[in-house]
């Protein structure tokens, strides 16, 4: 009887080691080709959820300032030659602040009478103060800040304002969910200006993600603000890894930048200052505030009477100011994501 021997078939030791270091390098470059589709999700998570965050600021900003009858703006520099000042650090002490805003009760205000329909009282009002913090180390970096200031309309009264509140975390604009999520905890830095991101050539914050600048802050290009052109920068990025950091870069450029690593975003706020505008285009137009009219000094120049917007622009200022060592109102300054930025500013209609 013949012995049938079975053949047993299968890989050898070498063949399967072969066969084992294809699938690894098939492995590989299924990984590589959906790392860059991983990191498109991650970013563009980020990217919805910054772009709420940043419209959020943006809506919060315009509501606040369209319709601001008096507008200063202070960026790290000085208006009125020496009369105000910003300590080296960006911030504004809160003597100044008082100093501004009883300056502007003075020059806009002082005079200024409510009629009820039966009596006439000088009338009393408010000072706004927003805080948008860039390097105040006390605060959340990107917070935004709102505290007010009592004014009294009295000619009488040597000074106009009341106390200023200390600044704290009562007075925070933006939720803490903004910058402390579980899921994501971000940071925002603002500049006066308007300008786009682009990859930077001198240095990088990681090596896989790509470092981004705004152009005109890299550049030094000058901005150029008037109360019909309120453009702000806000950058927004994820503080777990990635800052804000100021460089001196050694090399050719030369010029000192904010750099941030991605993901990051940029958005543009066009703030509509439209009760400024509408002051700055007309020279007929009754205001509906009855006034005594005065010079800059607080001298009485008439009898109480309705005044047209011409005679109110020949008596005092103009209604918006900018940081500027000539104190104009249209200035060429640089993008500076360092500084703070503070907008003061007043409703007429919050007049009572």
């Amino acid at each position: 009887m013949k012995k049938n021997n079975r053949n047993l078939k299968g890989l050898t030791l070498i063949e399967l080691i072969v066969v084992m270091a294809i699938f690894s390098i098939l492995l590989v470059a299924i990984i590589q080709f959906f790392s860059p589709v991983e990191r498109i999700f991650k970013n563009t998570a980020v990217s919805e959820k910054t772009y709420a965050y940043t419209n959020n600021i943006e809506e919060l900003l315009e509501e606040k300032l369209k319709y601001a009858d008096v507008l200063w703006v202070f960026n790290g520099k000085q208006v009125d030659d020496t009369e105000y000042s910003i300590t080296s650090s960006g911030a504004m002490e809160d003597a100044e602040l008082k100093k501004i805003s009883e300056d502007i009760a003075k020059r806009y205000y002082n005079g200024s009478v409510v009629f009820d329909g039966t009596t006439e009282s000088y009338a009393k009002g408010k000072v706004h103060i927003l805080h948008l913090i860039n390097e105040t180390s006390s605060f959340q970096v990107g917070q935004i800040t709102e505290r007010t200031l009592d004014f009294n309309c009295d000619p009488t009264l040597a000074n106009k304002t009341g106390t200023l509140a200390a600044e704290d975390t009562s007075q925070y604009l933006i939720p803490d969910a903004y910058f402390k999520a579980g899921d994501a905890k971000y940071m925002f830095h603002y500049a006066l200006g308007a300008g786009r991101m682009i990859n930077c050539p001198s240095i990088s914050l990681g090596s896989e993600d790509s470092t981004r600048v705004v152009d005109k802050d890299y550049n030094d290009t000058p901005i150029e603000i008037a109360f019909n052109n309120m453009n702000l920068c806000i950058v927004t990025n994820t503080n777990d890894d990635g800052t804000n950091t100021e460089f001196f870069p050694d090399g050719t450029h030369g010029i000192t930048y904010s750099a941030f690593s991605n993901p990051c975003t940029l958005s543009v706020a066009n703030l509509p200052l439209n009760n400024i505008v509408y002051c700055g285009n007309q020279t007929a137009a009754k205001r509906s505030l009855k006034i005594t009219p005065t010079d800059a000094s607080g001298a009485t120049l008439g009898s109480m009477q309705y005044c047209k917007m011409a005679d109110i622009m020949a008596l005092v200022p103009e209604s918006f100011k900018i940081m500027d060592s000539t104190g104009a109102s249209f200035v060429s300054d640089k993008m500076d994501f360092t500084n703070d930025i503070y907008f003061v500013f007043t409703y007429a209609d919050e007049l009572k």
